[in-house]
């Protein structure tokens, strides 16, 4: 059930549409209003033996840099973020490297012969502090240009939202239109793609948090904790935030492996202590005096003969250690293929819709790619050229005319031979014949049912099929794509191949497993 929490995407297009899909996949209730026009700037291109690679933070740079970018066709690229990586390799520069903290970081990882550098940028830019003995020269593509707050947006925002910042030109951008408009910002919570673009935004919102990496994953994730953290956000005014919400540099813990390895750190160690002191005073000899005043005579004589000697007391102190262990792994796994999961049906819901995949691809690949390559490569192809069941429905009524008759290409004696059977239902064989009505009835009913293998081997039988081959392919497509999708749905649940969110192999059970007891031993 999508959250009632307005979700605002203010990036400029085609990212703020993209960002927008994403969210909606996992049923975030996302608004796109792009607050920035990306406009072209003329350039003037330098010699490409002047430079030894290109420079690229934004693939706004690439869609606008115009046909001069062709003259470095085949140099290699630094950039920034999977879309910019995509684009550049489309306009065919080659990709030596991809970062997603900022340009700065990606100058970390130059290659020693790439001193020489073209950076193709916005008019509004982060500077670069190059490495020694490289040198930058900036060409300034595209210029950002900032639209206003529409009224629809006010609307919006003046009942309380959860609006999504991408870069510090946006966040200051919003946070001048808030005031202008005078918008209660009180009522507003903002997710920064990083503590840069958090501080731009200046303070006074209801809560000010930072993805705990800078990309669009993250971001949405953490979109997501806080549409579940704070379902009403008209309340948020009403009482004062807490401390932790008013630090932008305050990030939320990963759901899978941060916050429940600290709670199970956290209880481990409190654990450790407690029996550290119970053996404190069992080496005294002072346990039975603790018992029988803490809990009576009676169940002080029912302890003692479970602790029994020093060394069995240890062995269970090692049996729960192994089972705490071996529950913690468990649980990060659990939490890895949970995760997948949700990956596998936000992907599902796009493809039902005929929705573009955006970063949800990238998941796929990253947690899917040696488990299901195959059926990876399937959904995002059909992904890229989508079709839905109710297209396949309607494509099929208006085909029903040229399907129930033969073509004309069919020989006379053949489309006799049809039409008698059609007419006295005369059949070579011991199964009856269907008339061409009865068989598309048919394959609307498996249609609708999800039998799509099935209706594609029925309306192949029918008199007019070569009309419907477009229909066909487009039909087996969306049957592989869901065989695909099923396929990755079973990976997450169990193949040893999957990898979580960071790229490292799920390797923990699915289900903790039960560890010998050295009681018992």
């Amino acid at each position: 059930m999508t959250t009632s929490v307005p979700v605002i995407v203010i990036r400029p297009q085609p990212g703020c549409a993209a960002t927008v899909a994403a969210a909606q996949a996992i049923d975030l209730d996302a608004h796109g209003f792009a607050l920035f026009r990306i406009e072209p700037r003329a350039w003037d291109a330098p010699l490409t033996r002047t430079f030894d690679a290109v420079l690229l933070g934004s693939a706004n740079a690439l869609r606008c840099a115009g046909p001069a970018l062709g003259n470095y066709r085949g140099m290699p690229a630094y950039v920034v973020g999977a879309e910019t990586a995509r684009a550049a390799e489309d306009a065919g520069l080659t990709v030596v490297a991809t970062g997603s903290g900022g340009l700065q970081q990606v100058l970390g990882e130059l290659a020693p012969e790439h001193t020489r550098l073209l950076r193709l940028a916005g008019e509004t830019r982060v500077s670069l502090d190059p490495p020694p003995g490289v040198i930058i020269e900036e060409r300034v593509v595209y210029a950002s240009e900032p639209l206003p707050i529409p009224p629809e947006l006010a609307a919006i925002l003046s009942g309380g939202a959860l609006v999504l910042l991408h870069s510090a030109e946006a966040a200051r951008h919003f946070s001048g239109e808030c005031a202008r408009q005078q918008i209660d910002r009180s009522l507003l919570t903002l997710a920064a793609l990083a503590p840069r673009i958090a501080a731009a935004a200046g303070d006074g919102w209801a809560a000010l948090r930072v993805a705990d990496s800078p990309s669009d994953p993250a971001l949405l994730a953490l979109a997501a904790d806080l549409c579940q953290i704070v379902p009403d956000l008209r309340g948020m005014a009403k009482t004062p935030p807490m401390e932790e919400d008013l630090l932008f540099h305050q990030r939320v813990a990963p759901r899978r492996s941060g916050s429940g390895r600290s709670a199970v750190l956290i209880a481990f160690v409190a654990f450790l202590l407690g029996i550290g002191f119970a053996a404190l005073l069992v080496w005294h000899g002072d346990l039975d005096l603790l018992v029988r005043h803490g809990a009576g005579t009676e169940q002080a004589s029912a302890f003692a003969p479970q602790t029994g000697t020093l060394e069995t007391r240890l062995a269970l102190l090692e049996d729960r250690i192994s089972r705490i262990n071996t529950e913690a792994g468990a649980a990060e796994g659990n939490a890895a293929r949970a995760e997948a999961m949700l990956i596998g049906l936000a992907a599902r819901r796009a493809v039902d819709r005929g929705l573009p995949l955006g970063v949800i691809s990238d998941q796929l690949r990253l947690r899917f790619g040696d488990a299901q390559p195959h059926s990876v490569d399937t959904v995002i192809a059909f992904a890229a050229k989508p079709v839905t069941l109710d297209q396949l429905e309607a494509r099929l009524d208006a085909l029903t005319p040229e399907l129930s008759d033969a073509p004309q290409s069919v020989p006379a004696l053949t489309r006799v031979q049809r039409e008698l059977e059609n007419l006295f239902t005369i059949h070579r064989d011991a199964s009856p014949a269907v008339r061409p009505q009865d068989r598309l009835s048919r394959v609307k009913t498996m249609l609708g049912s999800g039998q799509i293998a099935d209706a594609v081997d029925q309306v192949s039988r029918l008199p007019g099929a070569a009309a419907a081959s477009s229909w066909i392919d487009d039909a087996k497509r969306y049957a592989d794509v869901q065989q695909a999708l099923d396929l990755i749905d079973t990976a997450a649940l169990f193949d040893p191949h999957l990898h979580d969110d960071t790229g490292r192999a799920v390797g923990q059970p699915n289900a903790p497993q039960p560890v010998p007891s050295a009681a018992a031993t």
